[in-house]
C-alpha cells in the first residue's frame, strides 16, 4: 500500500506521515538498496575472478601442449648498406663523374619559377642522356637512382613530358641494369601502369621479372602492382606474378603483413567455382581443396566448407535468395556478406572480371569499417558524400600526396554500390544519382591532390572512364 506524504502516519501517532515516519522508512529503503547493490557487485567480482582463473588455466594448458620453439637463427646486427658496393673508380674516372655533377648540380638544386621548369627539366634530361651515351661504363657511379631520377620524372611530368621520362626508364632498364635494380620497384610500377593505360598488355610480363626475382626488395611497390593488376582485371598476369612471389613474401622476415599475395592467389583459385555457381557438396569440396592448396587458409578449421558455400551463394544469388536482408544489419558478418554479394553482382551486371569486382568490394569494406560510427540508426554503408570526402582525405593519404589508385577505386566502388542498392530495393534511383554526383565531384577534387606521376588519372582520366568496365583484353 502506498502512503501519501500528507496521510496519517500508520504508526498511530496522529501526525502526518511526512512529519513522523517518512524519513525513517526512506532510510530503511536506502539501506536495503545499498545492501543489494553491494551484494550484486560482490557477485560480479566473484564471477569475473572465476572467469579470469579459468582463462589463465586454459592458457597454461594450451602453452603446455605447444611444441618447443625452434631457436632463432643468428641475425647480423649490421644494417644493409645504403649504396651498392660497386668497385672504386680511378682518379681520372672520378674526375669525369665530378665534372658532370659540377655542371648539373647547380641547375638540379636551383629553385625555378613555374614557367622555367620545363626548360630546366629538358636540360637535365639532355645532360643525362649525353652522359649515358658518352660514358655508359661510368653512368652508375652518378648514383642517380637515389633521388635524381625521381625528381627528374616529376619535373618532366609537370612539364607534360612524362613519355620522355618513361622512355629514359626503358633505356636504363636495358642498358644500365645495375642502376635500374637499385629502385626497380618504383620504375617498373610506372612502366606497368603505362602499359595498362596504353593497352600494351604484352609489355606487362616483361616488367614483372624483377619483382619475381627480388620479391621482398620493394614490397610496397609490389603490393601497388598487385593492386593495379587486380583492379584492371589482368588475371593472367596477376596469377603469374603471385605464383612466383606470394610465398616468398609471406615467408620473408623482412616483410610485415606479407599475406596479400597468398590471399589473392586464394581468390583466384575459387573464382572459377563462383563463376559456375554450383553449391553442391561435391563442388564445394573441390572448391575447398583448391583454396587450401594455396596454403593461406587454416586446414584444420572445420568451418571452411561452410564459409565457402556461404560466399559462393552470396556471390551467385540475389541477396533475398541467399538469405541476406540489406536493411537488417544484425549479424556480425553482415558487411562481409554484403561485400561478397556485391562482388558477384558487379561480375554479372557490370561485366567486371572477378578480380576487379573483388578489389572494389575490398575497398568498400575498408571504407565501411574506417572510423565506424556508433550512432544508433547510422547507415552501415556510410552513404554520405561528406564521410566519403573525409575518408579519402585521411585514409588515402600517402605522406604528402593522396594515393590516387586507392582514392579513385573507392569512388568507383561507391558509385557501383549505389547501383547495387537500387537493384535490390534499398533506395530509389534518385538517391543513387545524388550520391553519384557527389562521387563525381570528389573525383575532380582528388585529381589536384595526387602526385603528378600517380597512374590513377592516366588510366582513368575522366569520371565516365572510371565507372566504365575495364577492358583487359
Amino acid at each position: 500500500m502506498t502512503i501519501g506524504r500528507n496521510d496519517p502516519c500508520p504508526c498511530g501517532s496522529g501526525k502526518k506521515y511526512k512529519k513522523c515516519c517518512l524519513e525513517k522508512h526512506a532510510a530503511e529503503e536506502r539501506a536495503k538498496a545499498q545492501t543489494a547493490t553491494q551484494a550484486a557487485a560482490e557477485a560480479r567480482r566473484a564471477q569475473e575472478e572465476a572467469a579470469h582463473a579459468q582463462r589463465e588455466q586454459a592458457a597454461r594448458e594450451w602453452k603446455e601442449r605447444q611444441p618447443p620453439l625452434e631457436p632463432l637463427p643468428d641475425i647480423d646486427p649490421k644494417p644493409a648498406p645504403k649504396e651498392p658496393d660497386w668497385p672504386p673508380l680511378s682518379e681520372a674516372d672520378q674526375g669525369l663523374v665530378a665534372a658532370w655533377w659540377k655542371e648539373v648540380g647547380p641547375v638540379y638544386t636551383e629553385k625555378k619559377q613555374e614557367k622555367k621548369r620545363e626548360g630546366q627539366a629538358a636540360w637535365l634530361l639532355q645532360r643525362t642522356l649525353e652522359f649515358l651515351e658518352q660514358q655508359p661504363r661510368l653512368f652508375r657511379h652518378l648514383y642517380l637512382h637515389d633521388e635524381f631520377l625521381f625528381e627528374l620524372g616529376g619535373a618532366l611530368a609537370r612539364a607534360g613530358r612524362l613519355d620522355d621520362y618513361l622512355a629514359l626508364l626503358r633505356r636504363l632498364r636495358r642498358e644500365q641494369p645495375d642502376t635500374y635494380l637499385q629502385c626497380f620497384g618504383y620504375y617498373d610500377h610506372d612502366l606497368i601502369a603505362e602499359a595498362i593505360r596504353s593497352g600494351r598488355r604484352e609489355e606487362i610480363q616483361i616488367y614483372l621479372d624483377l619483382f619475381k626475382q627480388h620479391p621482398a626488395k620493394h614490397v610496397d611497390q609490389l603490393a601497388d602492382v598487385v593492386d593495379l593488376l587486380a583492379w584492371r582485371g589482368l588475371e593472367k598476369e596477376l596469377q603469374e606474378l603471385l605464383t612466383a612471389m606470394a610465398q616468398p613474401v609471406f615467408d620473408s622476415p623482412e616483410v610485415l603483413a606479407g599475406g596479400f599475395g597468398l590471399l589473392w592467389l586464394t581468390h583466384l583459385a575459387v573464382f572459377p567455382f563462383f563463376e559456375a555457381g554450383d553449391d553442391s557438396p561435391e563442388a564445394v569440396d573441390r572448391l575447398c581443396q583448391a583454396a587450401l592448396a594455396v596454403g593461406y587458409l587454416d586446414e584444420s578449421n572445420p568451418d571452411n566448407a561452410k564459409c565457402f558455400r556461404r560466399q559462393l551463394r552470396l556471390a551467385f544469388l540475389p541477396p533475398s535468395e541467399a538469405g541476406l536482408d540489406l536493411k537488417k544489419p544484425q549479424e556480425q558478418w553482415f558487411r562481409h556478406d554484403v561485400a561478397w554479394s556485391f562482388t558477384g553482382w558487379a561480375r554479372r551486371n557490370k561485366g567486371l572480371p572477378w578480380t576487379s569486382a573483388r578489389f572494389l568490394a575490398d575497398a568498400l569494406q575498408d571504407y565501411w569499417g574506417w572510423k565506424e560510427e556508433k550512432k544508433k540508426g547510422a547507415s552501415p554503408f556510410r552513404l554520405n558524400e561528406a564521410q566519403l570526402d573525409h575518408y579519402l582525405a585521411q585514409r588515402c593519404r600517402n605522406l604528402f600526396w593522396l594515393h590516387g589508385v586507392r582514392a579513385v577505386t573507392t569512388i568507383q566502388a561507391f558509385h557501383y554500390f549505389t547501383d547495387y542498392l537500387v537493384a535490390h530495393g534499398y533506395f530509389d534511383a534518385a538517391d543513387a544519382r545524388r550520391l553519384q554526383a557527389g562521387g563525381a565531384r570528389l573525383f575532380e577534387t582528388v585529381r589536384g591532390a595526387v602526385d603528378v606521376c600517380d597512374p590513377a588519372y592516366r588510366i582513368c582520366p575522366t569520371y565516365d572512364a572510371l565507372i566504365a568496365a575495364p577492358t583487359p583484353g
